[in-house]
C-alpha cells in the first residue's frame, strides 16, 4: 500500500527525501501511528511551518487582487 501525506497542498518528506511510502497493508496502521508520533514530537515542524508560511503568503496575495 502506497501513500503520501500532504499539508498545505504539498507532500511531506516522510523518510529522508521520500514523499511516498509503500508498506504492506497489514502494517499501514502501525506506520501511520509512528508518523503521528513523530509529528507530535515535532519531527515535521520545519516542514509544517514552511507549508503554513506558503499558505499565508498565498492568502496575502489573493487579498491584494482586485476582482471585477
Amino acid at each position: 500500500m502506497g501513500f503520501a501525506i500532504r499539508y498545505a497542498n504539498s507532500p511531506l518528506k516522510l523518510v529522508g527525501d521520500e514523499t511516498k511510502v509503500v508498506v504492506p497493508k497489514a502494517q499501514f496502521v502501525e506506520v501511520m501511528e509512528a508518523i503521528k508520533a513523530d509529528i507530535l514530537k515535532g519531527d515535521f515542524k520545519a516542514q509544517l511551518d514552511a507549508g503554513e508560511a506558503k499558505v499565508r503568503t498565498r492568502a496575502e496575495k489573493i487579498k491584494g487582487v482586485k476582482r471585477k
